[in-house]
């Protein structure tokens, strides 16, 4: 789940990084990318191994579903404190 939620922080920093259009903008994007795919891409081949070497789909939807809930709590919570 840590991939999917790396993967969609790495295509924000990215899509925010190109719609800036500042060239400053889209260097500090892609130095940060590079950044993040340098320290952690061991750690996501070896999880990505680990689950090609074993599928478990269940383990995988529920750690999905666990990290869907998380996150929309921590939404739902941040716009609760907004409209307090």
């Amino acid at each position: 789940m840590e991939q999917i939620l790396a993967i969609a922080v790495i295509a924000f920093i990215l899509y925010f990084a190109i719609r800036m259009g500042s060239l400053l903008w889209r260097v500090a994007g892609v130095l940060i990318v590079l950044y993040l795919v340098v320290n952690y891409h061991e750690v996501a081949l070896n999880q990505l191994e680990n689950f090609v070497v074993n599928p478990d789909f269940a383990v995988l939807w529920d750690k999905i579903s666990l990290a869907a809930s998380g996150i929309w709590t921590q939404v739902t919570g941040l716009f609760q404190g907004v409209s307090a």
